[in-house]
């Protein structure tokens, strides 16, 4: 292969690199800020809050508070 292959193959995988990792921190935070959310919304449930006081603490629809519920073994 020649140089100038060499260096456009290098570039291109540094690129692939930066673009995984940088997929790989966002990807992170939002499952990291999703988690919150569910811990958020079973603390409030075992304080017996409301569905309206959880939907205001954790900005999420009734619909999603309620799936979290259900998934963690909780009856509402």
């Amino acid at each position: 292969m020649c140089n100038l292959s060499e260096g456009i193959l290098e570039r291109g995988i540094e690129q692939g690199i930066e673009q995984g990792i940088e997929q790989g921190i966002e990807q992170g935070l939002k499952k990291g800020a999703t988690k919150e959310k569910e811990r958020t919304v079973i603390n409030a449930y075992k304080m017996n809050l409301d569905i309206e006081t959880m939907k205001g603490l954790s900005g999420l629809s009734e619909e999603e508070i309620r799936q979290i519920l259900k998934a963690n073994g909780y009856e509402i």
